[in-house]
């Protein structure tokens, strides 16, 4: 970062402002275009394992977070930031954390009451105005019901001052406890109900709201099963536990001195399954009985959850994955380590759309943080998976710059600058979905009797990148809600040993079956080669790679580039191309905007015929002086200097 370590790098070289966070240097609103208003077509439907929109025409959603305090700007700044995130390519966007009363302030919840059963008129104004302004846009809406909400003892919750206890947060206990999932039923009545005063349309009938999220980060199998444990302290909520380990003995046969042991695989691990499949079951009928048209995702798998975290989640029409990973991912060894793509493979579920509704990396700055959105949307496209969602765009308010983070990505040039890069691949298939798809039989001894991850799993990190992966769960006798769906069809392999590495012997790389999809963990390099979208990042400072129909000369050590058709044409006849060159990024001393962004310079040679001219793109997506390219032999030379100032470019006919 700026300042620091005894050999500080040549900031002052460096771009400063490059990136505008009220403006966009690309403009995709083109791909909403069949979609805006949002929701045109009807309501989005799940069949099998992918979405369709109302008109049966497949779906596929690249969206962001827009979080807490963003929820509630002023509606001048929501109105453009609509309108940016549409421009920057994502179709859907998650209204999260819109009930966190600790934290937020306002909140959709009435904050000064001595309960929180009452809805606020200005919290909902937020909520409201930002479906209109982001359906205007042709962006569909992913509402949350339960986030972040703490009860107050007006609530009048059962066993309260076991929930006091634990400030109020009703996760873990509300899968046990009938009043605290009456008040979480309550809440969700009356906010789908609400009628959006600009629109005017309740949530509940509005079909461009996509889909609702019933609780968040909220499970007994893998996070809070341990609270009705003896030693917890917590009698009332104990009893109950009992009185279910009871019952599901005698029920299923299964021994009760192993059932209340949560903290292990096996037993446990099926009765808390049982347990979050009955509360998300009932919360779903709930929703249906008053009218809720739209897809509904349980919860989700997340914190490095096993895999026996996953068949309650099919209670839904969605699986719904948080990930977040680590600097240094693309060169992650699959042999030994999971990367956050492991871990989203690993709960695409066979027969069920797969959402990832959080995803990004962990630590800010990650150096390498440019090239995580078109590594994400390149598997995503391999994998086939429904909706990516990079947490957060925004967490503060929209009205005053924000301090960086991972949490407000809005303003940060190395991870939001390849976004409409990503967008472009991922929307339009530019990866095509993978030949052979490897069905992991995850039996009862993976499924419950061993804490199954990527972590501990050969084939959970192996596979992803080299087919499609999906998991087959065990039905089990104990269950008689865990029916598989039908196996899907096209070509396919079962996998049954989740130990077994699926990696050529002695390789450094993992190719995509397709051929489009490259990662050469041991170079730390990813390239992707499609006819529309070819790209090459990581570590490619100083080599010579070439693709199908571009070789990229870059000499800066770490960065993105990628060429993208913006006409819809292979690269090598288009007439109108995106160019992308992100690097590193880090923000001013003190954590401050604004940030300083390496240059990337070099040059890529391209495969084209025709006469192109390259414009160095503004903030605001102005052109500047068309430069006329060079050709070597019979490709045109698309230099990539410092003196541009631009991480963008066109690349367009005269």
């Amino acid at each position: 970062m700026p300042g620091s370590g005894p050999n500080p790098a040549p900031w002052d070289k460096w771009w400063k402002g490059i990136f505008s966070p009220v403006q966009c240097p690309v403009d995709l609103r083109f791909l909403n275009a069949p979609h805006r208003p949002a929701g045109k077509t009807g309501f989005v439907r799940a069949k099998g394992g992918d979405l369709f929109y109302g008109d049966g025409k497949p779906a596929r959603f690249w969206g962001c977070n827009v979080q807490a305090y963003s929820l509630f700007s002023s509606r001048g700044a929501i109105r453009l930031q609509a309108e940016r995130i549409a421009r920057l390519g994502f179709n859907l966007v998650r209204l999260h954390h819109h009930d966190s009363t600790s934290w937020v302030d306002p909140t959709v919840i009435d904050k000064s009451r001595p309960d929180t059963r009452r809805l606020s008129r200005a919290g909902l104004d937020g909520i409201d105005w930002w479906i209109k302004c982001l359906e205007d846009q042709g962006v569909f809406v992913w509402l949350d019901l339960h986030v972040g909400r703490r009860m107050k003892r007006g609530d009048r919750v059962d066993g309260w001052e076991e929930v006091a206890r634990h400030g109020g947060d009703p996760r873990g206990f509300c899968f046990i406890n009938a009043s605290l999932r009456d008040r979480m039923e309550e809440f969700n009545r009356k906010y789908l109900s609400h009628v959006n005063r600009f629109t005017g349309k309740a949530y509940k009938d509005d079909p461009g709201v996509m889909a609702v999220l019933i609780t968040n980060e909220n499970d007994l199998a893998g996070h809070f099963g341990n609270l009705f444990l003896p030693d917890k302290n917590n009698p009332y909520h104990n009893k109950l536990f009992m009185e279910r380990v009871k019952a599901f003995a005698a029920r299923t046969g299964l021994p009760a001195g192993r059932l209340w042991r949560t903290w292990e695989p096996g037993p446990a691990k099926i009765l808390l399954a049982d347990m979050e499949h009955s509360w998300f079951q009932w919360m779903i009928r709930a929703l249906r009985k008053i009218g809720v048209r739209q897809l509904a995702a349980p919860g989700n798998t997340w914190g490095n959850m096993a895999l026996f975290g996953l068949p309650s989640l099919c209670t839904g029409d969605l699986v719904d994955v948080h990930s977040y990973g680590e600097a240094g991912f693309l060169g992650a060894d699959p042999r030994k380590d999971a990367n956050f793509i492991s871990w989203i493979a690993a709960a695409q579920v066979e027969g069920k759309p797969l959402v990832c509704t959080e995803w990004n990396l962990g630590r800010f700055p990650a150096p390498d943080r440019c090239a995580a959105p078109l590594y994400a949307a390149a598997l995503a496209s391999f994998q086939g998976w429904d909706a990516m969602m990079v947490y957060g765009y925004s967490q503060v308010p929209l009205d005053r710059p924000p301090r960086p983070s991972n949490w407000s990505s809005f303003t940060d040039p190395a991870l939001m600058g390849t976004m409409p890069a990503a967008a472009l691949l991922f929307r339009r298939g530019d990866v095509s979905r993978a030949k052979k798809t490897a069905r992991v039989r995850a039996g009862r001894n993976d499924l419950y009797d061993k804490a199954r991850t990527p972590r501990n799993s050969a084939a959970l990190r192996t596979l992803p990148e080299l087919h499609r992966m999906v998991l087959s769960l065990a039905d089990i006798p104990e269950l008689s809600w865990d029916t598989p769906p039908p196996r899907e069809k096209g070509p396919s392999f079962d996998v049954k040993n989740l130990d077994r590495d699926f990696l050529a012997e002695k390789s450094s790389k993992v190719v995509s079956d397709t051929g489009e999809v490259v990662r050469d963990w041991a170079a730390g390099i990813q390239t992707i080669d499609t006819a529309r979208t070819q790209a090459v990042q990581g570590e490619i400072g100083g080599k010579a790679i070439r693709l199908e129909d571009a070789t990229f000369k870059i000499g800066t050590s770490l960065c993105a580039v990628s060429l993208s058709s913006l006409d819809g044409k292979p690269l090598s006849t288009s007439g109108k191309i995106l160019v992308t060159a992100v690097g590193r990024a880090y923000p001013s001393p003190g954590n401050r905007l604004p940030f300083l962004s390496e240059p990337v310079e070099g040059a890529v040679e391209l495969a084209n015929g025709r006469d192109l001219v390259l414009y160095p793109l503004a903030p605001d997506g102005k052109k500047g002086k068309g430069l006329l390219l060079s050709r070597r032999k019979l490709s045109l030379v698309i230099p990539l200097e410092k003196a541009h100032r631009t991480h963008w470019y066109l690349l367009e006919a005269p």
